[in-house]
């Protein structure tokens, strides 16, 4: 029967270089340890070497 869920290793994760890290965490079976977006999006960032983007600035609309 099949779950939904993999109990098995990840072995094209072994391919992912230095993103394999990170793939791993966001494969866990418990969200709880997982990586958030926000610490994902920094890895994705250093890893692609670039700065983290600042949040955009929202402006007041004025009616």
């Amino acid at each position: 029967m099949v779950t939904g869920r993999s109990y098995g290793g990840f072995g094209a994760v072994g391919h992912a270089g230095p993103l394999g890290p990170l793939i791993r965490r966001l494969l866990l079976p418990d969200p709880g340890e997982r990586p958030g977006a926000a610490e994902a999006a920094a890895v994705l960032a250093a890893v692609a070497g670039e700065r983290p983007a600042a949040p955009e600035a929202r402006s007041a609309v004025v009616l």
